[in-house]
């Protein structure tokens, strides 16, 4: 049966590799390989799900995987290589050749050689040489480079007949691969073949001309479907327009499939880097003249804890001063834990005493300050009652001095 993949890369990898073709559809193949570099995680993710497929217990099925890793490798750029040069890659090799197909094991130790080549000249991309050293140590062989073997390992059909009847000896098998073998050799001949370099495999360009290509636009915002005609994209991702009469809901298709998604959330500017992307990079540039302060943890709020307390009691009790061994961890941690809640007590000691003396200090301003003014009015009350008293004396003196002249001078003058 046909094996489930469940990986974005899953429905066009299933078919591009499927037990049921009877050709190589290059331009499917073709196809996987634009999606690989539309997202981030995409050259892991097809390289797993590829791998899946070279495992599959149908030789027919894991000789196309081959086919289709081998064309990733020739169209999809060092982001892809740096994946296949890798341990994981390196694990899944080991898993092959000890339990693959021997037709299998050989077109993949074929792609391995051709591939060392290719990346003699980059050292992030050794492995791949290193890899076959260690594995010719351990008895495996491989084909040299260029030899009849490896071309004839490369070229050996990947997709044979299901029905024994068309193929009845091996002789049948293999002049099938000698005619695929010449005829590829004539399209490499041929000017404007679409066959470039000494691989087996079309470059990207090849039937470009024939597939219709759509608009493309570049994700600026990550977007989560909310219904099951929406599309789900990331940041970053390309996106190929598909119908845009909706001024405000866009149809497109990525490596996830075909759905609606807002116009707003997309440039039509490839290069432009996403919101994510600005903000990630902002976090890596540094400029020579700019003083970077790291930012230390915030400290964890220090408690008061007897139990430690007494437990760190115990052990410097217990602890022999003549051995020469290193103190435990656990007794250095809780020294200081317990040295960081003495100097913390301090600490608020020291507050609560400063605080005490600013309370005592406002007390005495607030009492002082009352005092004076009570005794203010009390001054300025007796000086108004004085002014009064005076006031009203004065009255009375000439009241009791009018009279007193009034008869001085009624006094008669002949009284003498």
């Amino acid at each position: 049966g046909v094996e489930a993949i469940k990986e974005p890369f899953g429905p066009r990898l299933e078919k591009a590799t499927s037990e049921m073709n009877t050709a190589e559809d290059w331009g499917l193949i073709l196809d996987l390989c634009d999606k690989i570099g539309q997202s981030r995680s995409g050259p892991k993710e097809c390289l797993r799900s590829i791998m899946r497929r070279v495992n599959h217990k149908d030789p027919h099925v894991a000789m196309q995987a081959l086919t289709l890793l081998g064309a990733c490798v020739s169209n999809c750029g060092k982001i892809f290589h740096l994946e296949v040069c890798s341990r994981e890659f390196a694990s899944e090799v080991s898993n092959v050749l000890n339990k693959g197909h021997p037709k299998v094991c050989e077109k993949l130790k074929a792609l391995m050689v051709e591939w060392a080549e290719d990346f003699r000249n980059d050292p992030q991309l050794s492995l791949i040489s290193a890899m076959i050293k260690n594995l010719r140590e351990q008895g495996v062989t491989f084909p040299a480079v260029g030899s009849q073997a490896a071309e004839k390992a490369k070229a050996s059909p990947a997709l044979v007949a299901k029905d024994p009847s068309t193929l009845t000896n091996k002789k049948e098998e293999e002049d099938l691969a000698k005619a695929i073998e010449l005829s590829l050799k004539e399209q490499r001949s041929q000017p404007g073949s679409g066959l470039s370099g000494s691989g087996l495999y079309p470059s990207a360009s090849f039937l470009s001309s024939q597939r219709p290509e759509g608009r493309k636009v570049r994700a600026i915002y990550d977007f989560e479907a909310a219904e099951d005609n929406e599309l789900t994209f990331k940041s970053g991702e390309i996106i190929t327009i598909l119908d845009d009469s909706d001024p405000n809901w866009w149809k497109g298709e990525t490596y996830q499939g075909v759905g609606l998604f807002p116009s707003n959330f997309v440039t039509a500017d490839l290069t432009a880097e996403p919101e994510m992307m600005k903000t990630e990079k902002k976090t890596v540039q540094f400029s020579e003249e700019v003083q970077v302060e790291s930012v230390e943890p915030e400290p964890e709020p220090v408690y008061i804890d007897e139990e430690k307390m007494d437990q760190l009691l115990h052990m410097i009790q217990s602890a022999d001063p003549t051995d020469n061994q290193s103190d435990a961890c656990e007794l250095l941690q809780l020294e200081g834990e317990t040295n960081l809640l003495i100097l913390t007590h301090s600490e608020l000691s020291e507050l609560n005493v400063k605080l005490m003396e600013a309370l005592s200090l406002y007390a005495k301003l607030m009492n002082e300050d009352y005092a004076m003014y009570t005794k203010l009015q009390t001054q300025q009350y007796y000086m108004h009652q004085s002014a009064n008293t005076a006031q009203q004396v004065g009255h009375s003196s000439l009241s009791l001095s009018c009279p007193l002249s009034f008869f001085l001078k009624m006094r008669p003058t002949n009284a003498r």
